[in-house]
């Protein structure tokens, strides 16, 4: 788990499972399928065969007769007579003999003596997977038996007093069988799971980025393929049958207006800690959700470094880089979506040094333009790690939303990211967690006073 976590109770056990609720039960239910097949096709019935034997010393001379004054001298003597029974001696003479395919130590597991108490009784079982060879074997083994520990005590002798059939034995019934099973595939789902956690440093939830990195998260956007932000509109969403997505982008608008009332937040820099995160789109459904609630408002392209908002909306390429070399106004420049109140001011030609560029008065001049002129001002940036122009945006900015991705962003970069971030500016506004996967029930959250803080 995570170095900042010192210990693990069963809620983070049970959200865990939660969170790999479908790993877990591929796991338990082939476990399952692994017991039932072993337990109907691949072990088959085991069966018990026992033999009694009784050991003595002979009465005088009549070897057919047995006293029992020496019981006390013959029980001191039983745990010997065990272990010859257990000798590799007995159990290769009785493998050669029966043409057994197996070691001795294999055949010794199959048996098991032990003395009767206060009696000179020992019995010896076998349990074996054929009914026939059963007792047959135990036979042998008991004769070789004879033979060896005669000729180590010659004073006693060892009598079969009883021969019992070989019998079926359940070592387990099948209630018994079948809840350890499920217990097993339990324990094997856990330990899988917290296998793949100890491993897994990516973010997937919303509940992830507020414990990994203790920031709010301001929204959730629905994975969804070739989104097209020109029709980004609730009625037509919904009409399209993705009915979690009107839903996300209500939190969401709701979520910026709290932290504009909240913070006197206009003007919002979107970045991601590394590239393909998904931060133009989520910038651009940002500046979508604000537009439709009739706020005006203007979307800017500065990712020089790899400009993409003009693909987006289907504009011009002419845009920021034009305005600052006084090629155009701002007015010239400034592209309308087909969304009433969304504007587009698209990156323009790719500069050489864009760092000198967007540090210059006419850049901030521009932005304060800009903010007379709009409601909100969407600013899409490069991502932080790699690009030093995001890092110089920061100024023009009421503070920065990082956009995460689902299952794809590596925590610890965007823990760099964060802390290079607020060591240029504190103004963190929180995160938009991209890419999420649709749920029939799409829990969202909304920002609580309470329990956050905006920076």
């Amino acid at each position: 788990m995570d170095a900042e976590q010192n210990y693990m109770d069963y809620k983070d056990i049970f959200k865990m499972l939660r969170k790999r609720k479908y790993l877990s039960l591929f796991i338990i239910i082939i476990t399952l399928i692994v017991a039932y097949m072993y337990r109907t096709q691949w072990s088959g019935p085991v069966y018990e065969t026992r033999v009694s034997l009784i050991i003595g010393s002979p009465l005088r001379n009549d070897q057919s007769q047995f006293q029992i004054q020496d019981i006390n001298t013959v029980k001191e003597s039983m745990q010997t007579y065990i272990m010859i029974l257990k000798t590799n001696a007995v159990a290769e003479t009785t493998i050669k003999k029966l043409g057994l395919d197996m070691s001795p130590d294999d055949l010794k597991k199959h048996l098991e003596a032990e003395p009767q108490p206060q009696t000179s009784l020992m019995e010896i079982r076998l349990k074996w997977n054929d009914k026939d060879q059963a007792l047959h074997i135990l036979k042998t083994i008991v004769d070789i038996f004879i033979r060896e520990a005669t000729q180590i005590y010659p004073a006693y002798r060892i009598k079969v007093m009883e021969a019992v059939e070989s019998y079926k034995i359940e070592v387990l019934s099948d209630k018994l069988y079948y809840l350890a099973a499920l217990f097993g595939s339990l324990m094997i789902a856990l330990f899988v799971v917290l296998l793949v956690e100890l491993f897994d440093n990516t973010i997937r939830t919303e509940e992830d980025i507020e414990k990994y990195l203790g920031i709010p998260v301001v929204g959730k956007i629905p994975k969804q393929k070739n989104i097209d932000i020109n029709v980004l509109d609730s009625g037509k969403i919904a009409r399209s049958g993705k009915r979690s997505s009107p839903h996300s982008y209500r939190i969401l608008r709701a979520n910026l207006f709290y932290l504009s009332e909240k913070s006197n937040t206009q003007t919002i820099l979107v970045t991601s800690a590394r590239p393909k995160e998904g931060k133009s789109t989520s910038a651009s459904i940002l500046a979508a959700v604000l537009a439709q609630d009739g706020e005006l408002t203007l979307l800017i392209d500065c990712d020089f470094i790899k400009p993409s908002l003009h693909e987006i909306f289907n504009t011009s390429i002419y845009g920021l880089f034009n305005i600052l070399k006084g090629e155009c106004s701002w007015e010239d420049c400034i592209s309308e979506s087909s969304l009433d109140n969304l504007y587009i001011l698209p990156a323009g030609i790719s500069v050489f040094d864009p760092v000198e560029l967007i540090s210059s008065h006419a850049m901030k001049n521009l932005i304060l333009e800009l903010r007379e002129a709009f409601d909100f001002i969407i600013i899409d940036t490069p991502h932080i790690e790699m690009a030093t122009e995001a890092q110089a945006l920061f100024q023009y900015s009421d503070g920065y939303l990082i956009v995460v991705a689902a299952s794809k962003s590596n925590r610890d970069t965007v823990r760099r990211s964060l802390r290079l971030a607020r060591y240029i500016d504190e103004r963190i506004l929180g995160a938009l967690i991209n890419k999420v996967p649709n749920e029939k029930r799409f829990r969202e959250r909304t920002l609580s006073a309470e329990k956050t803080s905006f920076r």
